[in-house]
């Protein structure tokens, strides 16, 4: 949503909110709760979605266009004006009293992008005795990049140090050819899990190396380019050494990750918290969880970038596996949302919007998981608008899908599932099926067929790209990549 339209709707409140705080003290490592003066616009809001004004949704634009400002939806009734005035802003003031929020009435979905066409896997990177594994892909100057691994014998295994590997680099300019660019020696015993673009245009691939003789965990490495094919090693000033699959994301206002510390005593498991960086090189860290008497009560999970701030998944340590929602508008200041605390949950950015994928917990294996999403238009609150109930596999035994991950590009979300109930391998669920939306409400298989892994999406021009572990074509242990047309 452009600023002016955010600024009179929902985002005014978490911008106000961050206005409010002293600029000259260091962000708290901790997420703020909200104060209740923000329900009387939240209840505002509902009413407006209720009576279907909804919200207008951006479509990225083609390379080259200069996007215009967008127009509200009209709304099927009446209008309500929601400008905030002196009385509706956020305040942090402590002694604000706790009101009972009421049970959020479900959203009317937000319209739906026309969905892509024409499906085609324009490339396979597969070799007879090996297997590759996609890492992700991310836009730059010129093109879209896309990493991931090869490793010298058919299975990545599940605990521990893989076999012999090499980090691989691919190069697209038109999104339909696909170029292997891989450095010589440089990514050798390099497992490539991510890619982005530093504020001055370098590519910055994230990797893991394993030290056998110093644990069983592994570290981050940073590898740097301008070209996309010479490769050298980098320094991240900050970024914590100690990962597993890293993720950096990219936002209006920085760069947000995911980073393990390892604790204080070797035999507990290391804490995800979160880090922020102006530039994509200096990092410092900006949100770690409560400590409770046996150690950290939480730890991030995932965290999303969207148009207008970062929204990030915190899950229980205590066993339950649930999970909680926490904002930013900067990325550095985290505020408590007021979504759901599923059993688990995935996140995806639509724009200036959000979608969560919340899932109960599986208890009949006769039927798939049933899935439902929820829509917000600060990463705040949050209102259900779908259901969707996944299938059954059979693979000698009833298996039912459950979901597997989310990932986004403009207004298309992507899901794909896993096979649940003792049908996966060891520790690893079996990928299966791929779905797309054009609003995270109203799901549509992709062709991809079964197994697909989709490890990342991108748009480039009038096309969208899909990287994926696997699918129809692709000789097991593969990568492909898909692409369609955007109408």
């Amino acid at each position: 949503m452009p600023d002016d339209r955010f600024n009179v709707e929902f985002g005014a409140r978490l911008r106000d909110y961050e206005a409010r705080l002293p600029t000259d003290e260091a962000p708290s490592l901790h997420s703020a709760p909200r104060t209740r003066p923000w329900l009387p616009l939240a209840a505002a809001a509902a009413i407006v979605v209720s009576i279907g004004a909804g919200l207008a949704l951006t479509t990225r634009l083609p390379i080259g266009e200069t996007p215009a400002t967008a127009s509200p939806t009209p709304p099927a009734s009446p209008s309500i004006s929601v400008a905030p005035s002196d009385s509706m802003r956020p305040t942090v003031s402590p002694t604000a009293s706790p009101t009972p929020a009421a049970t959020p009435a479900p959203a009317s979905p937000p319209p739906a992008a026309a969905l892509p066409a024409g499906w085609t896997r324009v490339v396979g990177f597969a070799e007879e005795g090996r297997r590759y594994l996609a890492g992700g892909l991310a836009r730059w100057d010129h093109g879209i990049i896309a990493v991931g691994t090869r490793y010298e014998t058919e299975d990545r295994g599940v605990f521990g140090p893989p076999p012999g590997h090499e980090g691989r680099v691919w190069l697209t300019d038109d999104g339909e050819s696909w170029r292997d660019v891989t450095p010589s020696e440089t990514l050798v015993n390099v497992e490539l899990v991510g890619v982005y673009v530093t504020s001055d245009g370098t590519l910055v691939a994230i990797g893991q190396a394993w030290d056998i003789a110093a644990s069983y965990n592994p570290r981050n490495v940073f590898f740097e380019s301008r070209d996309g094919t010479t490769w050298t090693p980098a320094r991240l000033e900050g970024m914590p050494d100690l990962g597993h699959r890293p993720s950096v994301v990219t936002g209006p206002r920085g760069y947000v990750a995911i980073g393990l510390v390892p604790p204080d005593d070797p035999l507990d498991n290391a804490t995800a918290g979160l880090w922020h960086s102006t530039d994509g090189r200096g990092w410092d860290r900006v949100w770690w969880p409560e400590a409770g008497a046996d150690g950290p009560l939480e730890q991030a999970v995932s965290v999303e970038a969207g148009d207008e701030g970062f929204v990030a998944l915190v899950h229980s340590t205590s066993g339950d596996a649930s999970a909680r929602v926490i904002a930013s508008g900067d990325g550095r200041t985290w505020i408590d949302g007021d979504g759901p605390t599923p059993l688990a949950a995935h996140v995806a950015s639509r724009h200036g919007d959000w979608v969560l994928a919340d899932f109960a917990e599986l208890e009949d294996p006769s039927q798939g998981q049933s899935v439902t999403t929820w829509f917000s238009a600060n990463g705040l609150d949050w209102l259900p608008f779908g259901a969707n109930q996944l299938g059954i596999r059979d693979i000698g035994q009833p298996c039912p899908e459950v979901i597997g991950g989310l990932v986004s590009a403009g207004p298309y979300v992507v899901m794909d599932s896993v096979l649940g109930w003792g049908c996966g391998e060891g520790a690893i669920y079996h990928p299966n099926t791929a779905y797309i939306s054009g609003n995270g409400a109203d799901w549509e298989p992709l062709p991809f067929g079964t197994p697909s892994a989709i490890r990342g999406v991108g748009i480039l021009g009038q096309r969208l790209i899909v990287l994926a572990d696997g699918g129809t074509g692709t000789p097991s242990g593969g990568v492909a990549i898909w692409v369609a047309t955007i109408p």
